[in-house]
Parts: C-alpha cells; structure tokens; sequence
C-alpha cells in the first residue's frame, strides 16, 4: 500500500496569502480568505526614495522640516529625507546623526598662508583682465591661470617670493595662536576634528591635527635622524622628497650594522626621556583639572 507525503512546503507557502482551506468530499478546494478592509492602514511617515507611499498630510504650521544626512534610494540617487516634528520642537539646530555628532569647531585656526598663484591672481586682475568683463570666479581663475602658465620662471619667482615672505608672517601668527590656547581646547578641538574627519572624510577636506605647544614630542626613529643630518647637504640635490628619501634609504642600508646601531642607541635614549616627560605632562595636567574641580571651575571643553 502505498502513502502519499503531503506537499507542506507548497501548503505553508499558500498558507502565508491568507488562504483558508475547505474540504469538499475527498478533495481539497483552496480558496482565497477575506479580505479586512475596514482595517485602516497607516502609511509610514518617511518617504524612501519614489517606491514607497506618499506621507500623510500634515499642515506647514505643524511640523518643521529638518535637513537630515542623505540616503541612497532604491533608484541609486542621493536624496534627503525630511522629518515632521511636533510644534514644540523648535530648536534651529540642524540634526546631523546620532546624539548630533557633528558639532561645529571651539576654535578657529588662522587660514592658509597664499601661493604665489594666489597672490597673482588678487594682484595682477589688470594683466588677464584688462576690460574687468569678468567677473565670475570661475571666469576668473580660468583666465588666470591661462595667463600663469604663459610667464617665464623669473616672472613666476617674483610671486612666489612674496608668498615666501607671507609664509613666514603666517607662520608666527599661528604659533602666537596656539600659544594662546589651553591644553583642554586643543584635545576638545582635536575630537571634533577626529569626529568630521570620520562622519565627512569622503566628501571634504582632511582637517589635521592641532599639536600642542607644552605636549612631548615623540622621539624620531635611527633612520629619521640619519636623514635629517644628510638633508642640509644633499636634499637640494633631488627634485622632490620623495626621491630624495628614495636616495638616503640607499644610503642607509650601505652602512654597517654597528653605524645603524649607533643612530638606534641615540632613538632609545629618546624614548625613554620621552617616557619620563610625557609622564610628568600627564600628571600636570590631571592635577590642574582636580583643582579645578575642587574650586568649581568648568574645563573650556564643558563651557557651551
């Protein structure tokens, strides 16, 4: 006698339609079960993309729109999806992520110090804009730099000294800045960087680290220290430094092992001064922060 095995996978496949089974003699009739339309059905309030349904309708006076981070939709577009929000929600902050990350900067960093092309182009308007028609600065920079890289290298020189000479003042107005900050804005301001650099690393600039005037540095390697003594004779030898680290890294595998060991005495020596010092800097600076504390006095990283 044989046994038939019942299909399940088929039947708990039908079973997921809302399907009702309903005998009828020694067959089976599988026929469709109603449907629940007195049901309401919330539609969702997000709008992802153009595939799901559209928001209920709220009126402008309230909700508030706040820009959020964008997503890729199923159509391969960067889109922004907006958030309605109760009236009482009237903060103007805009809502960037998770426990709103992305705070702006405590400090504000002197800018760059100009190229020569920079100079060039805020100083010589008259010689590839004679008639002043341009005025957009697309415009301008692309007349610029037609008109740059006609001019010899003497004529070039006379820009880049000046943007020599604008390094130098630059470069003392941002030591007299850093000077002028605490050891606890800069580890503020170095977590914010951090933070921007990991949320919008992809799409803008790389911002650097602010480095602490008061702060150890970290001792150089054998090889850092053998480099730097042959920089001031042979590095106007070579173009670039990339080649000229390609030519000392030559050099310093054509020494002995006992000369490659000197240069790394001199490294572990550093190290261990550099032990010591950022040591008594970590004291240092918890101990101000507990008197601090003990007198009530808010850190510049707690001040909003």
């Amino acid at each position: 006698m044989s046994t038939t095995t019942p299909d399940c996978t088929k039947r708990r496949r039908r079973s997921t339609r809302s399907l009702r089974a309903r005998p009828s003699g020694s067959d089976i009739e599988w026929t469709r079960a109603p449907e629940f339309s007195a049901l309401p059905v919330a539609p969702p309030l997000l709008e992802i993309g153009n595939l799901s349904p559209a928001p209920l309708p709220v009126p402008a006076s309230a909700m508030l729109v706040v820009p959020r981070m964008t997503h890729q939709s199923p159509l391969g577009r960067q889109e922004k999806s907006p958030v309605a929000l109760p009236p009482e929600a009237t903060s103007k902050k805009p809502y960037f992520g998770p426990n709103e990350m992305a705070q702006p900067n405590v400090l504000r960093a002197p800018g760059h110090a100009p190229s020569g092309f920079a100079i060039y182009v805020h100083e010589g308007r008259s010689d590839y804009a004679p008639n002043g028609g341009v005025n957009s600065p697309g415009l301008v920079l692309k007349a610029a730099g037609a008109k740059w890289r006609q001019k010899s290298a003497a004529e070039k020189e006379i820009y880049k000294a000046k943007a020599r000479e604008r390094s130098k003042d630059h470069a003392k107005i941002v030591a007299e800045w850093r000077a002028s900050l605490h050891p606890d804005q800069i580890m503020e301001e170095n977590r914010l960087r951090r933070l921007s650099n990991y949320l919008y690393g992809d799409k803008h600039q790389r911002q650097q680290r602010v480095i602490e005037i008061d702060r150890p540095r970290r001792p150089p390697s054998g090889f850092v220290i053998f480099t730097n003594q042959l920089r001031e004779k042979h590095f106007h030898e070579h173009k670039h430094v990339v080649h000229y680290l390609k030519w000392a890294s030559g050099e310093w595998w054509k020494l002995s092992e006992e000369e490659r060991e000197h240069y790394r005495n001199i490294t572990r020596q550093c190290v261990a001064d550099y032990q010591k010092a950022i040591r008594q800097y970590q004291e240092q600076r918890m101990r101000y922060r507990v008197e601090a504390g003990l007198r009530g006095e808010l850190m510049p990283y707690q001040l909003k």
